[in-house]
């Protein structure tokens, strides 16, 4: 009976979780172990107060459409990290899906995560998925983290991960347990080894992964490094067991560096998984501005048959006067041209309402869309009572650039194409004003 009732319990939590992968979210948390403990001040300095990230995608048809939007905000008073994640709807107005929140502790002036707390939002309201909470030991390293899954008000223990450490704080192993479906307990599912240099507690020399099976150990894959003087990675082969004693080829990769630290290429050879033979080997060249800031990530290809190196793909990088990252764009090579595939961008201040549900009884101004655009976007608001509105565009001066809406408005959805073909690229802020209601939004074109 007792087994049923968690099955039951389970297939509810798997109904519910949607795009929610607790496995993926569990492995992910424990993979920023490296970055506690840490002070109070150094945490703020780490994390931004608030800021927005929108990811996009290119469609040669429309231009850009929106996939995601992240917003954070961090509260210094309670130390606590809100991440909140949009994605369009049908009507591509951003909608909640999900969000997380972080909560820390301050123990002798270290700032250490004490719980965090992953929710989906559904028809009803914001409902609690997983929690996943941190023990440390006196010397303030993480030593456990368990992800709890939530049903109607039940937790249950989906996942653990258990580490140990050097003399000098760097992990040596992680054992992780997760939850068998079939027999309902948590068991051993993974296993990594940290090894360094015996008269280098800092030079980590290999990291070797271990799955559970058939109650023992089996390797699956082992990283093998060297390193320069300020530890950064020269060279790096990574090898598939093949047996228990035998492994196999899979890259090798090398990496160049400008004064120790600047990292200007990497060369990435590949070997068939299945005969250990070479397969293809590509190359990334990195570009740096003045504050040594990444500022170009170009992929090459090598043609063996013609001896020579192919652009096939980049990334470029823009960065505010504070060096914080303002845009990322990403592009793919064909024949010699150049064509937009993904962009981000990041904001600092808010552009959007925290809740974009709309209400048919309330006031609201949505999102432009496409944003950014290029030259034209479309700019919807709703409006419940009778009223006279203006619509207007102000550059970033607060000089008025166009008026769109000026009359008499009955209740309604409105819709308003703006043009921007006659002005220069930056960011703009329009803004809805009908009876006493005043809302603003800024929007990006980028020519």
């Amino acid at each position: 009976m007792y087994k049923k009732v968690l099955l039951l319990f389970i297939l509810f939590s798997i109904s519910i979780l949607g795009n929610f992968d607790p496995a993926k979210e569990f492995s992910k948390i424990r993979s920023n172990i490296s970055k506690y403990p840490t002070t109070s001040e150094k945490l703020k300095s780490q994390i931004e107060p608030y800021s927005e990230v929108l990811s996009q995608s290119w469609n040669s048809g429309i231009g850009w459409e929106n996939n995601h939007l992240y917003v954070k905000s961090y509260d210094e008073t309670n130390h606590e990290l809100t991440n909140y994640q949009y994605v369009p709807d049908s009507v591509l107005i951003w909608k909640y899906r999900q969000k997380t929140i972080d909560n820390y502790n301050v123990v002798q002036g270290f700032l250490l995560p004490s719980l965090s707390t992953t929710y989906k939002y559904s028809d009803t309201g914001w409902v609690k998925m997983a929690v996943v909470d941190y023990t440390f030991d006196t010397d303030f390293r993480m030593v456990q983290s368990r992800m709890y899954l939530i049903s109607g008000g039940t937790m249950m223990l989906f996942g653990q991960a258990d580490l140990t450490y050097n003399s000098i704080n760097n992990v040596l192993l992680e054992v992780v347990k997760m939850l068998n479906f079939q027999t309902l307990m948590l068991e051993y599912s993974s296993k990594t080894e940290y090894n360094y240099n015996p008269n280098d507690p800092n030079d980590l020399t290999s990291i070797i992964k271990y799955k559970y099976e058939n109650e023992s150990w089996v390797g699956e894959q082992k990283n093998t490094y060297t390193r320069n003087a300020a530890y950064q990675i020269l060279t790096e082969l990574e090898e598939l067991y093949v047996t228990t004693d035998s492994l196999q080829m899979s890259r090798y990769q090398v990496s160049q560096y400008f004064g120790d630290t600047i990292l200007v290429s990497l060369d990435i050879t590949n070997y068939d998984e299945e005969t250990g033979q070479y397969s293809s080997r590509s190359k990334n060249v990195y570009t740096y501005n003045m504050n040594y800031k990444c500022v170009s990530d170009l992929s090459q290809e090598y043609i063996e048959e013609y001896d020579v190196w192919v652009d096939t793909y980049r990334t470029n990088y823009s960065y505010d006067s504070q060096n914080r990252m303002t845009h990322e764009l990403s592009e793919s090579n064909l024949l010699g041209v150049w064509s937009n595939v993904f962009q981000i961008i990041y904001y600092y201040t808010p552009t959007t309402v925290e809740d974009e549900i709309i209400n048919v009884n309330n006031y609201s101004l949505s999102n432009n869309y496409p944003n950014p655009f290029n030259p034209s976007t479309t700019i919807k608001f709703n409006i419940p009572t009778e009223g006279f509105v203006t619509l207007k565009v102000y550059d970033m001066l607060g000089r008025e650039v166009v008026t769109l809406v000026n009359e008499n408005k009955s209740v309604g959805e409105y819709s308003y194409n703006f043009n921007a073909a006659h002005l220069a690229s930056g960011m703009y802020i329009y803004q809805l004003k009908v009876n006493n209601y005043v809302s603003s939004k800024k929007m990006l074109l980028i020519k």
